[in-house]
């Protein structure tokens, strides 16, 4: 692969400082967006901020160049200011589309992963009420990784004897489902999940035409990657894209630059085949952990301990603030300049700028402090 010139640096850095995800974090940034009713900044301000100053070195004419290489943003005519170019405010009528839209594709996706999770899954009925977890899950990875294994209890928080069990593939539940099951000398009912939720869903309709609303839908499967530190959620899955077809992207916030992804109609493994060094870019890929908490049977993240966590996430948030600091007043200084340059006599908006200053520098500062007294 190529390497990066500067400017495609500073483009990636131009859109990964205007998403919305750090828009909505960073109030900065987001307040220098909005003193120009029109979203314009300076070059000089940009070129303050640690991601842009460590690349372009005070070169303002870079930041224009690489400007030039995207659609979504522009410099004014004398390229001092650059903006993101704003989008069209919809009509009602396309808001409301749009409104339904969401709600549709919302309401799609989670139909699209329950039934991906169910026809990997198996119901299996026959075990002794006293019976414990690890027997049951030992039993069942004899046909396969066990992703996850539920045991079912009534209102009384009794074992009622059956649990759910979830596979990596639907093909591993064909497989098992095609065989006898004893358990202990017991015999075990068993069939496919989404056999047995139609099943009682006939019962429970009784008389009433009973179609299942998730025929011919997709499957889904879930792999996790890690390498994405300085990407955005879109930027993830354009990557991805470019090899499978991919479904909803979540990031785990306790490592930063990993999380998960669903894969549709793929299976991980095959997936992971497909790939050179199970790698795409900078993201690497391996297959989903299968742990999982009792109370919402989700993927456990490699557990650090409370005070590491605690340690690392003050240093985290002194270093944040600290940089902050830097930005406020150096951005801050380049607007005072500008001000002075375009308008000495305007003493009413130099006096503004340097109570925002003070402002802007007790907030910063008193972060700092809260973040210091952490460590």
């Amino acid at each position: 692969m190529a390497e990066e010139s500067i400017e495609q640096q500073v483009l990636k850095q131009l859109e990964l400082i205007y998403s919305p995800e750090n828009l909505e974090k960073d109030n900065f940034f987001r307040e220098m967006t909005q003193q120009d009713p029109e979203g314009w900044v300076t070059l000089k301000k940009l070129s303050c901020i640690k991601r842009f100053k460590t690349l372009i070195n005070g070169n303002l004419e870079t930041l224009a160049l690489a400007v030039g290489l995207s659609s979504e943003f522009e410099v004014n005519e004398d390229k001092s200011k650059l903006r993101k170019i704003p989008v069209p405010e919809p009509t009602p009528e396309e808001l409301a589309l749009a409104t339904k839209e969401r709600e549709d594709e919302a309401q799609r996706m989670v139909l699209d992963y329950n039934y991906a999770k169910n026809i990997r899954s198996v119901y299996a009925k026959g075990f002794d009420p006293e019976e414990q977890k690890d027997p049951i899950r030992e039993y069942f990875q004899k046909f396969g990784r066990v992703v996850s294994l539920k045991m079912r209890f009534d209102d009384n928080k009794a074992f009622k004897g059956s649990v759910f069990v979830e596979y990596e593939s639907p093909e591993v539940v064909d497989e098992i489902r095609s065989q006898k099951h004893e358990f202990k000398e017991k015999e075990l009912l068993l069939m496919g999940k989404q056999e047995y939720i139609d099943m009682k869903a006939k019962e429970k309709f009784e008389g009433v035409e009973w179609t299942p609303l998730n025929d011919g839908r997709r499957q889904a499967y879930v792999i996790e990657f890690s390498g994405a530190e300085d990407m955005t959620i879109t930027d993830i899955k354009k990557t991805i894209s470019q090899k499978v077809k991919i479904g909803s992207v979540e990031l785990l916030p306790e490592q930063k630059g990993c999380g998960v992804v669903q894969l549709l109609e793929t299976l991980p493994e095959k997936f992971l085949e497909s790939l050179e060094d199970k790698k795409i870019d900078h993201l690497t890929f391996r297959l989903a952990d299968g742990k999982e908490t009792e109370e919402n049977h989700k993927p456990l993240v490699v557990p650090i301990s409370d005070n590491r966590r605690r340690v690392e996430s003050a240093d985290m948030a002194a270093e944040d603030a600290a940089e902050e600091v830097v930005e406020v007043v150096e951005a801050v200084a380049a607007e005072e300049e500008e001000a002075a340059a375009t308008s000495a006599r305007d003493q009413t908006k130099m006096g503004n700028l340097r109570q925002r200053k003070h402002e802007a520098l007790s907030q910063k500062s008193h972060q700092l402090h809260k973040a210091t007294q952490m460590l």
